[in-house]
């Protein structure tokens, strides 16, 4: 049992050290389009979505490590405040029993979206980054 364990903890450690040091992100914007491509090494993975689906991009927090707090950039679609919007409704707190899942609703921070670049260590690029994304796609920050 102790060499399985021990074994599988092992294969973690070396798939989050292979992510961590060949992974890659780039995305291109251009008006009528956002292309976002994931590498790993050789294996890739390419979206692309249409500029008209888009609402805008946002920083969301992602996991911490220590001290550091990491920041992703997801891009929110449209219709996505809206619909986050119905459930925020939903689970109000002045509805007896609903407090614990509106406050987990509201750890969430806002609506879900396309996770398009993840574990950035400064939050401040984060957020510079993505005035410049939706600059470049036409919206307003």
């Amino acid at each position: 049992m102790f060499p399985i364990v021990f074994g599988l903890i092992g294969i973690l450690l070396i798939l989050g050290t292979f992510n961590l040091w060949f992974k890659s992100s780039r995305i291109t914007i251009n008006p009528t389009r956002v292309i976002a491509i994931n590498r790993r090494l050789i294996f890739s993975r390419t979206r692309q979505f249409d500029a008209g689906d888009i609402a805008r991009f946002a920083t969301k927090t992602g996991m911490q490590s220590g001290s550091t707090i990491f920041t992703d950039i997801k891009l929110v679609r449209v219709g996505a405040d809206a619909e986050f919007a119905e459930k925020m409704k939903k689970f109000d707190d002045r509805q007896p029993g609903n407090q614990l899942v509106a406050d987990r609703f509201r750890q969430a921070a806002g609506p879900s979206g396309v996770t398009v670049a993840n574990s950035i260590a400064s939050a401040a690029e984060a957020e510079w980054l993505v005035k410049e994304m939706n600059q470049a796609l036409g919206r307003s920050a």
